[in-house]
């Protein structure tokens, strides 16, 4: 088969760009052709046909003065006109059996989905974050979770300056909001939602159930040795920012003066972390700043357990996954997709987001018992060798694919 894959991105720059070449590695080794869309950009990976990707951009970077760019980015966001040509002649030249779409969300615009339409190809989408029913994706502004956009009344966004807290861009995502709500309904044959927290969420805010196919996301775990070891340390992985819970983890932290921990992340709450630290007199807590490959496989190989204390509605959290697969349990909040991967007692812990007390307390009685860590670390190992296998995953994926082409063909005919 002969799959278009879709992505502004086709590099590693975050949790949807793994999930996604993972993908895409998984089904290369089924034997499948996977053809990339993607934006430009100097960290990409190689590919045939990065001459038909699009000029790459970054909305954060743009400042209100900038009146002229941002009538041009606000018309690319509702339809881009690079995009559609690029993609028509990819398609022209690969024609591609599917379509399969991740985040496409501003860059690329759902101007994309047009051409595959017309050419009676099906299209899916895998979900990866909550921007089809929020304008800044995460329903979290303020250090609260929101949810008053979940109806479609995207105007809440705007008065509460809920992207990059800006008028000017809480504006642009709103108007990308009406436009394109109606869009993706029309045009997406099958969305897949890694958790069901997400496919409800879905469907509360009006979105069709039948067309919404739960497949948890899943790790490469061949070259991945799991190291059942008590561990030095706990080990936070993840983006310092507030819906990430690091501020309450450091909270946590003043409770637990014996528990060392190693934080691997950056974000823009880093200084202001690290000052606390600092001032509080922390000496048990370490920075270790962003890592990957061989350094992060060492970091989570020493620990003894992950703790993820997000504020805000995770999905299917990739830094779970990766613990996981490297027999490590994890210490997570109570909240969004987080409870579907972690069974209390059986994989780590739950505990209640916001707060430090009940989170200080889960960590201090999974530090103090070694032998329990090393016994969850194996049970989550298994868990991940089992339900949340690349091959069960991909076996999933390529029904969903089997699916919309059945779909499709009496409409070709």
């Amino acid at each position: 088969m002969r799959i278009l894959v879709c992505h502004n991105f086709y590099r590693h720059h975050g949790g949807a760009d793994v999930v996604m070449l993972h993908t895409q590695e998984f089904l290369e080794a089924r034997g499948h052709e996977v053809i990339p869309f993607a934006m430009r950009h100097p960290e990409n990976l190689p590919s045939p046909y990065a001459e038909y990707f699009v000029r790459q951009v970054d909305y954060a970077t743009i400042r209100p003065w900038q009146v002229i760019t941002i009538a041009a980015e606000a018309a690319r966001i509702l339809f881009s006109v690079e995009a559609y040509r690029k993609i028509s002649a990819l398609i022209r030249r690969t024609k591609p059996d599917l379509v399969h779409c991740h985040n496409i969300y501003h860059e690329l615009s759902p101007s994309i989905l047009l051409p595959p339409k017309r050419a009676g190809i099906p299209v899916v989408l895998t979900l990866h974050d909550y921007k089809l029913m929020c304008p800044n994706r995460k329903m979290y502004v303020g250090g609260q979770i929101c949810e008053k956009c979940l109806g479609g009344n995207y105007l809440h966004a705007v008065k509460h300056r809920c992207v990059y807290d800006s008028r000017l861009g809480s504006m642009l995502c709103a108007m990308e909001g009406f436009a394109h709500r109606r869009l993706y309904r029309t045009l997406i044959d099958t969305f897949i939602s890694p958790s069901q927290f997400l496919k409800d969420k879905m469907v509360q805010a009006g979105f069709p159930a039948e067309r919404i196919v739960r497949i948890p996301n899943a790790v490469p775990i061949a070259s991945r040795q799991p190291a059942f070891k008590p561990g030095e340390y706990a080990l936070f992985l993840g983006l310092l920012v507030q819906e990430k819970g690091a501020s309450v983890l450091i909270e946590a932290m003043k409770r637990m003066p014996d528990v060392p921990l190693r934080i691997a992340g950056r974000g823009y709450l880093e200084e202001e972390l690290r000052e606390e630290v600092e001032r509080s007199g922390l000496k048990n807590v370490e920075f270790a700043g962003f890592v990957t490959g061989d350094r992060l496989e060492e970091l989570v190989t020493n620990c003894r357990f992950v703790v993820l204390p997000s504020s805000s509605y995770e999905n299917y959290p990739m830094a779970i996954l990766d613990a996981f697969s490297w027999g490590k349990p994890v210490v997570g909040s109570a909240l969004g997709g987080i409870p579907e991967l972690i069974t209390p007692g059986e994989h780590g812990m739950l505990a209640n987001p916001g707060d430090p007390d009940d989170l200080a307390e889960k960590m201090s009685a999974l530090w103090n018992d070694p032998g329990l860590a090393v016994e969850m670390g194996r049970k989550a190992r298994a868990r991940i060798e089992t339900e949340l296998s690349p091959e069960t995953y991909i076996k999933k994926v390529l029904a969903v694919y089997d699916d919309v082409l059945a779909r499709r063909r009496p409409d070709q005919g």
